[in-house]
């Protein structure tokens, strides 16, 4: 349910006003538009992969406590990991699992969506791309909101 219900409205909305490849903005599409012009523009995923970019978060999650806690199945108490770790273990997450078997960004964005639901982590997550200000300006056209 989560995959098809509310991963694509969210892609929807995470489409409008970023960049596309050839620096032109994407139109406002309505509720009723097909998916299949989203493909022609930026995928909301790459927002997500420019975050961890930007958060340097290979080097967060090369450190030893985070391998540690991955390779024995801990899971770090949720008062010591902040929304921002949980963001970035979980790109991570997806990224190790999905690219492998060359999944689609599709399938990459319904994978993160799904656990940001299942952790209850998913809110706290737009909020702190909102709040990454670097990433508004090399992601989105100006003036767009």
């Amino acid at each position: 349910m989560v995959r098809k219900k509310v991963a694509v409205p969210l892609k929807m909305l995470l489409s409008h006003g970023l960049k596309s490849q050839k620096k032109e903005s994407l139109a406002l599409v309505s509720c009723a538009t097909r998916n299949r012009q989203f493909s022609k523009g930026v995928h909301p995923w790459t927002l997500f992969l420019e975050f961890y970019k930007l958060q340097h978060g290979k080097s967060f999650t090369e450190q030893p406590q985070y391998q540690l806690s991955q390779s024995f199945g801990l899971r770090i108490q949720r008062q010591s990991i902040n929304s921002k770790q949980s963001l970035l273990s979980c790109i991570h997450k997806v990224r190790d699992s999905h690219e492998p078997f060359k999944r689609s960004s599709d399938a990459k964005f319904k994978a993160l969506i799904v656990h940001g639901v299942n952790d209850g982590m998913l809110g706290q997550w737009f909020r702190v791309l909102a709040h990454s200000d670097t990433l508004q300006q090399q992601s989105h056209e100006p003036g767009v909101t």
